[in-house]
Protein backbone atom coordinates (compact mmCIF):
# COMPACT_ATOMS: atom_id res chain seq x y z
CA UNK A 1 0.00 0.00 0.00
CA UNK A 2 2.94 2.34 0.62
CA UNK A 3 3.76 2.32 -3.09
CA UNK A 4 0.17 2.61 -4.33
CA UNK A 5 -0.08 6.41 -4.53
CA UNK A 6 3.34 6.99 -6.18
CA UNK A 7 2.59 4.21 -8.67
CA UNK A 8 -0.83 5.66 -9.52
CA UNK A 9 0.72 9.13 -9.89
CA UNK A 10 3.05 7.76 -12.57
CA UNK A 11 0.38 5.72 -14.36
CA UNK A 12 -2.13 8.58 -14.55
CA UNK A 13 0.28 11.47 -15.05
CA UNK A 14 0.22 11.54 -18.87
CA UNK A 15 -2.89 10.29 -20.69
CA UNK A 16 -2.33 10.40 -24.44
CA UNK A 17 -5.95 9.37 -24.86
CA UNK A 18 -8.93 9.88 -22.56
CA UNK A 19 -10.29 6.33 -22.41
CA UNK A 20 -9.00 5.48 -18.90
CA UNK A 21 -10.87 8.52 -17.63
CA UNK A 22 -14.00 7.82 -19.67
CA UNK A 23 -14.08 4.22 -18.46
CA UNK A 24 -14.78 5.50 -14.95
CA UNK A 25 -17.87 7.30 -16.26
CA UNK A 26 -18.86 4.12 -18.11
CA UNK A 27 -18.40 1.99 -15.01
CA UNK A 28 -20.08 4.18 -12.41
CA UNK A 29 -22.58 6.03 -14.61
CA UNK A 30 -24.50 3.05 -15.97
CA UNK A 31 -27.98 2.12 -14.91
CA UNK A 32 -27.20 -1.52 -15.58
CA UNK A 33 -29.38 -1.77 -18.70
CA UNK A 34 -27.96 -2.70 -22.08
CA UNK A 35 -28.49 -1.40 -25.59
CA UNK A 36 -27.36 -2.52 -29.02
CA UNK A 37 -25.20 -0.53 -31.39
CA UNK A 38 -25.24 -0.79 -35.18
CA UNK A 39 -22.57 -3.48 -34.83
CA UNK A 40 -24.71 -5.46 -32.37
CA UNK A 41 -22.32 -4.89 -29.49
CA UNK A 42 -23.96 -4.77 -26.08
CA UNK A 43 -23.05 -1.58 -24.22
CA UNK A 44 -24.25 -0.13 -20.90
CA UNK A 45 -26.73 2.72 -21.19
CA UNK A 46 -25.42 5.95 -19.62
CA UNK A 47 -28.62 7.41 -18.31
CA UNK A 48 -27.94 8.18 -14.64
CA UNK A 49 -25.56 10.64 -12.95
CA UNK A 50 -22.60 9.41 -10.97
CA UNK A 51 -23.25 8.41 -7.40
CA UNK A 52 -21.25 10.18 -4.65
CA UNK A 53 -18.96 7.17 -4.39
CA UNK A 54 -18.56 7.09 -8.18
CA UNK A 55 -17.68 10.78 -8.27
CA UNK A 56 -15.15 10.30 -5.45
CA UNK A 57 -13.54 7.54 -7.48
CA UNK A 58 -13.42 9.85 -10.52
CA UNK A 59 -11.71 12.60 -8.49
CA UNK A 60 -9.28 10.04 -7.04
CA UNK A 61 -7.85 9.52 -10.53
CA UNK A 62 -8.49 12.87 -12.27
CA UNK A 63 -6.51 14.76 -9.64
CA UNK A 64 -3.36 12.90 -10.74
CA UNK A 65 -3.51 13.87 -14.43
CA UNK A 66 -0.92 16.36 -15.72
CA UNK A 67 -1.34 15.80 -19.49
CA UNK A 68 -4.64 14.90 -21.17
CA UNK A 69 -5.62 14.40 -24.81
CA UNK A 70 -9.32 14.33 -25.77
CA UNK A 71 -10.55 13.33 -29.23
CA UNK A 72 -14.12 13.94 -30.38
CA UNK A 73 -14.76 11.45 -33.18
CA UNK A 74 -17.86 11.57 -35.38
CA UNK A 75 -17.48 7.84 -36.07
CA UNK A 76 -17.66 6.87 -32.39
CA UNK A 77 -21.12 7.72 -31.12
CA UNK A 78 -20.54 5.67 -28.00
CA UNK A 79 -17.43 7.68 -27.03
CA UNK A 80 -19.30 10.92 -27.66
CA UNK A 81 -22.14 9.74 -25.44
CA UNK A 82 -19.69 9.19 -22.59
CA UNK A 83 -18.19 12.63 -23.26
CA UNK A 84 -21.68 14.14 -23.04
CA UNK A 85 -22.19 12.38 -19.72
CA UNK A 86 -18.83 13.69 -18.49
CA UNK A 87 -19.81 17.20 -19.65
CA UNK A 88 -23.01 16.96 -17.59
CA UNK A 89 -21.06 15.86 -14.51
CA UNK A 90 -18.48 18.65 -14.86
CA UNK A 91 -21.08 21.35 -15.59
CA UNK A 92 -23.01 20.52 -12.43
CA UNK A 93 -19.89 21.01 -10.31
CA UNK A 94 -18.43 24.22 -11.78
CA UNK A 95 -18.61 26.01 -8.42
CA UNK A 96 -16.66 23.33 -6.56
CA UNK A 97 -12.97 22.54 -6.44
CA UNK A 98 -11.20 21.98 -9.79
CA UNK A 99 -11.65 18.44 -11.02
CA UNK A 100 -8.20 18.56 -12.71
CA UNK A 101 -6.08 20.44 -10.15
CA UNK A 102 -2.78 19.10 -11.57
CA UNK A 103 -3.58 19.45 -15.29
CA UNK A 104 -0.81 21.36 -17.08
CA UNK A 105 -1.40 20.38 -20.72
CA UNK A 106 -4.71 19.83 -22.56
CA UNK A 107 -4.97 18.71 -26.17
CA UNK A 108 -8.38 18.89 -27.86
CA UNK A 109 -8.82 17.30 -31.26
CA UNK A 110 -11.80 17.09 -33.61
CA UNK A 111 -11.95 14.05 -35.86
CA UNK A 112 -14.25 13.27 -38.76
CA UNK A 113 -17.05 15.78 -39.34
CA UNK A 114 -18.07 16.50 -35.78
CA UNK A 115 -19.56 19.94 -35.26
CA UNK A 116 -17.41 21.90 -32.85
CA UNK A 117 -18.90 22.59 -29.42
CA UNK A 118 -16.79 25.08 -27.48
CA UNK A 119 -18.92 24.61 -24.34
CA UNK A 120 -17.31 21.23 -23.62
CA UNK A 121 -13.83 22.73 -24.01
CA UNK A 122 -14.73 25.63 -21.74
CA UNK A 123 -16.03 23.22 -19.11
CA UNK A 124 -12.68 21.40 -19.08
CA UNK A 125 -10.87 24.73 -18.79
CA UNK A 126 -13.09 25.72 -15.85
CA UNK A 127 -11.80 22.73 -13.91
CA UNK A 128 -8.11 23.32 -14.66
CA UNK A 129 -6.17 25.31 -12.08
CA UNK A 130 -2.58 25.40 -13.36
CA UNK A 131 -2.89 24.88 -17.13
CA UNK A 132 0.23 25.94 -19.05
CA UNK A 133 -0.27 24.34 -22.47
CA UNK A 134 -3.43 24.26 -24.63
CA UNK A 135 -3.53 22.57 -28.04
CA UNK A 136 -6.61 22.56 -30.23
CA UNK A 137 -6.90 20.82 -33.57
CA UNK A 138 -10.24 21.36 -35.30
CA UNK A 139 -9.04 21.12 -38.90
CA UNK A 140 -11.85 18.80 -40.00
CA UNK A 141 -14.60 20.87 -38.40
CA UNK A 142 -16.24 23.28 -40.88
CA UNK A 143 -17.92 25.21 -38.07
CA UNK A 144 -14.71 26.50 -36.51
CA UNK A 145 -15.54 30.22 -36.50
CA UNK A 146 -13.77 33.23 -35.12
CA UNK A 147 -16.60 33.60 -32.59
CA UNK A 148 -15.99 30.12 -31.16
CA UNK A 149 -12.26 30.80 -31.02
CA UNK A 150 -12.89 34.10 -29.26
CA UNK A 151 -15.07 32.38 -26.64
CA UNK A 152 -12.32 29.86 -25.86
CA UNK A 153 -9.59 32.52 -25.76
CA UNK A 154 -11.59 34.64 -23.33
CA UNK A 155 -12.02 31.59 -21.09
CA UNK A 156 -8.27 30.94 -21.27
CA UNK A 157 -7.60 34.52 -20.15
CA UNK A 158 -10.05 34.02 -17.29
CA UNK A 159 -8.90 30.63 -16.03
CA UNK A 160 -5.23 30.34 -17.06
CA UNK A 161 -3.03 32.97 -15.42
CA UNK A 162 0.14 32.06 -17.31
CA UNK A 163 -0.30 30.32 -20.69
CA UNK A 164 3.08 29.27 -22.11
CA UNK A 165 2.16 27.07 -25.10
CA UNK A 166 -0.72 27.42 -27.57
CA UNK A 167 -1.64 25.39 -30.66
CA UNK A 168 -4.31 26.68 -33.07
CA UNK A 169 -4.41 24.14 -35.86
CA UNK A 170 -7.48 24.39 -38.04
CA UNK A 171 -8.17 28.08 -37.60
CA UNK A 172 -8.06 30.43 -40.54
CA UNK A 173 -6.12 33.65 -40.77
CA UNK A 174 -9.43 35.54 -40.67
CA UNK A 175 -10.26 33.96 -37.30
CA UNK A 176 -6.82 34.86 -35.97
CA UNK A 177 -7.10 38.42 -37.27
CA UNK A 178 -10.51 38.96 -35.63
CA UNK A 179 -9.17 37.72 -32.28
CA UNK A 180 -5.84 39.52 -32.58
CA UNK A 181 -6.18 41.48 -29.32
CA UNK A 182 -7.09 38.36 -27.33
CA UNK A 183 -4.17 36.41 -28.76
CA UNK A 184 -1.57 39.08 -28.13
CA UNK A 185 -2.83 39.32 -24.55
CA UNK A 186 -0.92 36.15 -23.60
CA UNK A 187 2.20 37.95 -22.43
CA UNK A 188 4.00 34.77 -21.27
CA UNK A 189 3.40 32.72 -24.44
CA UNK A 190 6.66 30.98 -25.43
CA UNK A 191 5.49 28.30 -27.93
CA UNK A 192 2.99 28.81 -30.75
CA UNK A 193 1.76 26.29 -33.32
CA UNK A 194 -0.47 27.27 -36.26
CA UNK A 195 -1.45 25.56 -39.50
CA UNK A 196 -1.89 28.33 -42.09
CA UNK A 197 0.58 31.19 -42.34
CA UNK A 198 -0.21 34.46 -44.07
CA UNK A 199 0.26 38.11 -43.22
CA UNK A 200 -2.19 38.35 -40.25
CA UNK A 201 -0.77 35.24 -38.60
CA UNK A 202 2.83 36.33 -39.11
CA UNK A 203 2.10 39.78 -37.69
CA UNK A 204 0.63 38.06 -34.66
CA UNK A 205 3.79 35.89 -34.29
CA UNK A 206 6.08 38.90 -34.66
CA UNK A 207 4.19 40.92 -32.05
CA UNK A 208 4.55 38.28 -29.31
CA UNK A 209 7.61 39.49 -27.44
CA UNK A 210 7.85 36.36 -25.28
CA UNK A 211 7.67 33.92 -28.23
CA UNK A 212 10.79 31.71 -28.47
CA UNK A 213 9.47 28.66 -30.35
CA UNK A 214 7.29 28.72 -33.49
CA UNK A 215 5.75 25.75 -35.33
CA UNK A 216 4.07 26.46 -38.67
CA UNK A 217 2.47 24.31 -41.36
CA UNK A 218 2.65 25.92 -44.80
CA UNK A 219 0.42 24.96 -47.70
CA UNK A 220 1.64 27.70 -50.04
CA UNK A 221 4.25 30.41 -50.20
CA UNK A 222 3.65 33.43 -47.96
CA UNK A 223 3.03 36.77 -49.62
CA UNK A 224 5.81 39.23 -50.47
CA UNK A 225 4.58 41.53 -47.70
CA UNK A 226 6.04 39.09 -45.18
CA UNK A 227 9.58 40.12 -46.10
CA UNK A 228 9.42 43.05 -43.69
CA UNK A 229 8.63 40.90 -40.63
CA UNK A 230 11.19 39.97 -37.99
CA UNK A 231 10.76 37.07 -35.58
CA UNK A 232 13.16 38.79 -33.24
CA UNK A 233 13.04 36.46 -30.22
CA UNK A 234 12.33 33.11 -31.93
CA UNK A 235 15.10 30.60 -31.21
CA UNK A 236 13.41 27.39 -32.36
CA UNK A 237 11.47 27.07 -35.63
CA UNK A 238 9.65 24.04 -37.06
CA UNK A 239 8.26 24.21 -40.61
CA UNK A 240 5.95 21.57 -42.07
CA UNK A 241 6.02 22.15 -45.82
CA UNK A 242 7.68 21.05 -49.02
CA UNK A 243 11.29 22.17 -49.25
CA UNK A 244 10.67 24.86 -51.86
CA UNK A 245 7.85 26.45 -49.83
CA UNK A 246 9.89 26.18 -46.62
CA UNK A 247 12.86 27.88 -48.28
CA UNK A 248 10.65 30.70 -49.54
CA UNK A 249 9.32 31.23 -46.03
CA UNK A 250 12.80 31.12 -44.46
CA UNK A 251 14.02 33.65 -46.98
CA UNK A 252 11.06 35.97 -46.46
CA UNK A 253 11.30 36.64 -42.72
CA UNK A 254 14.27 37.35 -40.47
CA UNK A 255 15.17 35.52 -37.26
CA UNK A 256 18.37 36.91 -35.72
CA UNK A 257 18.43 34.56 -32.70
CA UNK A 258 17.47 31.28 -34.41
CA UNK A 259 19.46 28.32 -33.06
CA UNK A 260 17.21 25.32 -33.86
CA UNK A 261 15.45 24.51 -37.15
CA UNK A 262 13.28 21.56 -38.17
CA UNK A 263 11.90 21.01 -41.68
CA UNK A 264 9.35 18.27 -42.29
CA UNK A 265 8.70 17.70 -46.00
CA UNK A 266 5.86 15.22 -46.29
CA UNK A 267 5.87 15.23 -50.09
CA UNK A 268 7.81 12.60 -52.03
CA UNK A 269 10.53 13.86 -54.36
CA UNK A 270 13.31 12.51 -56.53
CA UNK A 271 16.90 12.97 -55.42
CA UNK A 272 17.66 15.39 -58.26
CA UNK A 273 14.77 17.58 -57.07
CA UNK A 274 15.95 17.69 -53.47
CA UNK A 275 19.63 18.50 -53.92
CA UNK A 276 19.17 22.02 -55.44
CA UNK A 277 16.89 23.00 -52.57
CA UNK A 278 19.36 21.70 -50.00
CA UNK A 279 22.15 23.64 -51.72
CA UNK A 280 20.07 26.81 -51.52
CA UNK A 281 19.39 26.05 -47.86
CA UNK A 282 23.12 25.64 -47.16
CA UNK A 283 23.94 28.96 -48.84
CA UNK A 284 21.17 30.67 -46.88
CA UNK A 285 22.37 29.46 -43.47
CA UNK A 286 26.14 29.38 -43.99
CA UNK A 287 26.51 32.96 -42.61
CA UNK A 288 24.26 32.13 -39.64
CA UNK A 289 26.76 30.82 -37.13
CA UNK A 290 24.08 30.78 -34.42
CA UNK A 291 22.29 27.77 -35.95
CA UNK A 292 23.18 24.75 -33.84
CA UNK A 293 20.35 22.24 -34.32
CA UNK A 294 19.04 20.95 -37.65
CA UNK A 295 16.41 18.27 -38.18
CA UNK A 296 15.28 17.36 -41.71
CA UNK A 297 12.65 14.78 -42.62
CA UNK A 298 12.46 13.88 -46.30
CA UNK A 299 10.79 11.31 -48.53
CA UNK A 300 12.72 10.14 -51.60
CA UNK A 301 11.61 8.08 -54.58
CA UNK A 302 12.71 7.08 -58.04
CA UNK A 303 16.14 5.54 -57.46
CA UNK A 304 17.04 1.93 -56.84
CA UNK A 305 19.60 2.94 -54.25
CA UNK A 306 20.87 6.35 -53.18
CA UNK A 307 23.75 7.31 -50.95
CA UNK A 308 22.95 9.33 -47.89
CA UNK A 309 26.04 11.49 -48.40
CA UNK A 310 24.69 12.51 -51.82
CA UNK A 311 21.55 13.78 -50.12
CA UNK A 312 23.18 15.71 -47.29
CA UNK A 313 26.34 16.84 -49.12
CA UNK A 314 25.23 20.52 -49.22
CA UNK A 315 24.59 20.43 -45.47
CA UNK A 316 28.15 19.36 -44.69
CA UNK A 317 29.20 22.98 -45.19
CA UNK A 318 27.37 23.90 -41.96
CA UNK A 319 30.27 22.92 -39.74
CA UNK A 320 28.89 24.74 -36.70
CA UNK A 321 26.02 22.24 -36.25
CA UNK A 322 25.86 20.46 -32.90
CA UNK A 323 22.64 18.43 -33.21
CA UNK A 324 21.64 16.80 -36.50
CA UNK A 325 18.70 14.51 -37.29
CA UNK A 326 18.14 13.17 -40.82
CA UNK A 327 15.23 10.93 -41.74
CA UNK A 328 14.89 9.83 -45.38
CA UNK A 329 11.80 7.69 -44.84
CA UNK A 330 11.37 3.96 -45.22
CA UNK A 331 10.07 3.88 -48.80
CA UNK A 332 13.47 4.31 -50.44
CA UNK A 333 16.75 2.46 -49.92
CA UNK A 334 19.66 4.65 -48.84
CA UNK A 335 23.23 3.44 -48.45
CA UNK A 336 25.56 4.49 -45.67
CA UNK A 337 28.99 2.87 -45.60
CA UNK A 338 32.17 3.25 -43.56
CA UNK A 339 33.54 6.09 -45.66
CA UNK A 340 30.25 7.96 -45.41
CA UNK A 341 30.30 7.79 -41.61
CA UNK A 342 33.84 9.15 -41.63
CA UNK A 343 32.73 12.00 -43.93
CA UNK A 344 29.84 12.94 -41.63
CA UNK A 345 32.02 12.84 -38.52
CA UNK A 346 34.83 14.94 -40.02
CA UNK A 347 32.42 17.51 -41.51
CA UNK A 348 30.57 18.14 -38.23
CA UNK A 349 33.32 18.17 -35.59
CA UNK A 350 31.12 19.96 -33.03
CA UNK A 351 28.45 17.26 -32.98
CA UNK A 352 26.77 16.59 -29.66
CA UNK A 353 23.92 14.43 -31.03
CA UNK A 354 23.44 12.63 -34.35
CA UNK A 355 20.30 10.73 -35.39
CA UNK A 356 20.16 9.01 -38.81
CA UNK A 357 17.03 7.08 -39.78
CA UNK A 358 16.82 5.41 -43.17
CA UNK A 359 15.89 2.22 -44.98
CA UNK A 360 19.24 0.46 -45.52
CA UNK A 361 20.42 0.14 -49.09
CA UNK A 362 23.21 -1.84 -50.68
CA UNK A 363 25.91 -0.71 -48.23
CA UNK A 364 25.89 -0.54 -44.45
CA UNK A 365 28.66 0.56 -42.07
CA UNK A 366 30.75 -1.87 -40.05
CA UNK A 367 31.08 -1.57 -36.31
CA UNK A 368 34.71 -0.49 -36.80
CA UNK A 369 33.55 2.70 -38.56
CA UNK A 370 32.17 4.02 -35.25
CA UNK A 371 35.77 4.92 -34.45
CA UNK A 372 35.39 7.90 -36.80
CA UNK A 373 33.09 9.58 -34.26
CA UNK A 374 35.54 8.86 -31.45
CA UNK A 375 38.28 10.49 -33.52
CA UNK A 376 36.55 13.53 -35.07
CA UNK A 377 33.70 14.34 -32.66
CA UNK A 378 35.07 14.74 -29.13
CA UNK A 379 31.84 16.38 -27.85
CA UNK A 380 29.46 13.66 -29.14
CA UNK A 381 27.08 12.46 -26.42
CA UNK A 382 24.28 10.75 -28.34
CA UNK A 383 24.50 8.57 -31.46
CA UNK A 384 21.59 6.85 -33.21
CA UNK A 385 22.00 4.75 -36.36
CA UNK A 386 19.70 2.39 -38.18
CA UNK A 387 22.10 -0.55 -38.53
CA UNK A 388 25.68 -1.72 -38.44
CA UNK A 389 27.45 -4.88 -39.58
CA UNK A 390 29.13 -6.78 -36.77
CA UNK A 391 31.50 -9.66 -37.63
CA UNK A 392 31.24 -12.63 -35.32
CA UNK A 393 34.65 -11.64 -33.99
CA UNK A 394 35.26 -7.88 -34.48
CA UNK A 395 38.81 -8.21 -33.16
CA UNK A 396 40.58 -5.72 -30.89
CA UNK A 397 39.57 -2.08 -30.77
CA UNK A 398 41.78 0.89 -29.97
CA UNK A 399 41.38 2.33 -26.48
CA UNK A 400 39.83 5.69 -27.39
CA UNK A 401 37.98 6.36 -24.11
CA UNK A 402 35.42 8.58 -25.82
CA UNK A 403 32.79 10.36 -23.72
CA UNK A 404 29.73 9.07 -25.65
CA UNK A 405 26.82 8.55 -23.22
CA UNK A 406 23.93 7.26 -25.34
CA UNK A 407 24.02 4.71 -28.15
CA UNK A 408 21.04 3.43 -30.11
CA UNK A 409 21.53 1.07 -33.06
CA UNK A 410 18.36 -0.61 -34.27
CA UNK A 411 19.79 -3.54 -36.23
CA UNK A 412 23.02 -5.48 -35.75
CA UNK A 413 23.76 -7.73 -38.72
CA UNK A 414 26.34 -10.35 -39.52
CA UNK A 415 28.21 -9.90 -42.83
CA UNK A 416 26.20 -10.94 -45.87
CA UNK A 417 26.57 -14.65 -46.63
CA UNK A 418 28.34 -15.28 -43.33
CA UNK A 419 27.71 -18.39 -41.26
CA UNK A 420 29.31 -16.78 -38.25
CA UNK A 421 27.70 -16.98 -34.82
CA UNK A 422 27.09 -13.94 -32.67
CA UNK A 423 29.67 -13.32 -29.96
CA UNK A 424 28.05 -10.76 -27.64
CA UNK A 425 30.96 -10.82 -25.17
CA UNK A 426 33.49 -9.89 -27.84
CA UNK A 427 31.22 -7.19 -29.28
CA UNK A 428 30.69 -5.72 -25.82
CA UNK A 429 34.44 -5.67 -25.17
CA UNK A 430 34.98 -4.01 -28.55
CA UNK A 431 32.46 -1.23 -27.87
CA UNK A 432 33.65 -0.75 -24.30
CA UNK A 433 37.20 -0.02 -25.48
CA UNK A 434 35.96 2.85 -27.65
CA UNK A 435 33.01 4.11 -25.58
CA UNK A 436 33.53 3.20 -21.90
CA UNK A 437 31.25 6.00 -20.67
CA UNK A 438 28.00 4.94 -22.36
CA UNK A 439 25.29 5.01 -19.69
CA UNK A 440 22.77 2.90 -21.57
CA UNK A 441 21.24 1.90 -24.87
CA UNK A 442 17.68 2.64 -25.93
CA UNK A 443 17.32 -0.49 -28.02
CA UNK A 444 17.55 -3.38 -25.57
CA UNK A 445 16.10 -6.10 -27.78
CA UNK A 446 17.65 -8.47 -30.27
CA UNK A 447 17.20 -7.22 -33.83
CA UNK A 448 18.89 -8.81 -36.81
CA UNK A 449 21.17 -11.75 -36.07
CA UNK A 450 23.28 -10.41 -33.23
CA UNK A 451 21.95 -10.71 -29.71
CA UNK A 452 22.00 -7.03 -28.74
CA UNK A 453 20.31 -7.74 -25.42
CA UNK A 454 23.18 -9.99 -24.41
CA UNK A 455 25.67 -7.37 -25.59
CA UNK A 456 24.01 -4.84 -23.30
CA UNK A 457 24.24 -7.19 -20.32
CA UNK A 458 27.95 -7.76 -20.82
CA UNK A 459 28.56 -4.08 -21.52
CA UNK A 460 26.79 -3.11 -18.29
CA UNK A 461 28.99 -5.53 -16.39
CA UNK A 462 32.12 -4.04 -17.96
CA UNK A 463 31.00 -0.53 -17.04
CA UNK A 464 30.53 -1.75 -13.47
CA UNK A 465 34.17 -2.83 -13.42
CA UNK A 466 33.56 -6.56 -13.71
CA UNK A 467 35.94 -8.77 -15.66
CA UNK A 468 33.83 -10.68 -18.20
CA UNK A 469 35.52 -13.24 -20.41
CA UNK A 470 34.27 -15.94 -22.79
CA UNK A 471 33.90 -19.35 -21.12
CA UNK A 472 36.60 -21.78 -22.09
CA UNK A 473 35.73 -24.58 -24.46
CA UNK A 474 32.94 -22.71 -26.31
CA UNK A 475 32.79 -23.87 -29.91
CA UNK A 476 32.02 -21.00 -32.29
CA UNK A 477 31.60 -21.75 -35.97
CA UNK A 478 33.62 -18.81 -37.24
CA UNK A 479 36.96 -17.79 -38.63
CA UNK A 480 39.54 -15.66 -36.93
CA UNK A 481 38.87 -11.95 -37.00
CA UNK A 482 40.11 -9.84 -39.90
CA UNK A 483 42.58 -7.11 -38.98
CA UNK A 484 40.86 -3.76 -39.55
CA UNK A 485 42.78 -0.86 -41.18
CA UNK A 486 42.30 1.63 -38.32
CA UNK A 487 44.64 4.11 -39.92
CA UNK A 488 42.04 4.60 -42.71
CA UNK A 489 39.27 5.68 -40.35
Amino acid sequence: MAFRDPALDILWRDLTYAWPLLNIIKLYGSNGDEKHTAHRVKLPALLVPLTPSGWSKFLFYSSRIHTLSVTVDSFSAYTNEILDSLFTELSSRVQGKPVFPSLESLRWEQSGFTSFDESLVITFLSHSAILRCFKMNGRSDPTNTSEALGTILRKLHETVPVLEELSLKGYSDASIEENYNLLTGFQALRVLECSVVSLPTLHFCADLESLTELKVALEKRPSEECRHLCLRDVRSLRVEASLDVALHFLGAVTYPLLTSLEINDGSTKKLQELVPHLKAFSIMFAPNQALRTLRIYLSIRGSADVRLVEIVAPLLELRQLEEVAIDTGRSQDASLDDKDLSTLASSWPNLVALDISLHPGKYEPHIHALAAFARFCPKLRSLKLHSIIVPSDPGPAPAMCHSLRYLDIEYHRLPYGSEFVSRPIREAHFLHKMFPNVAGNANDESNGLNNWKEVNKVWAALRAGEDVQEPEGMNYSCREYITWPWENI
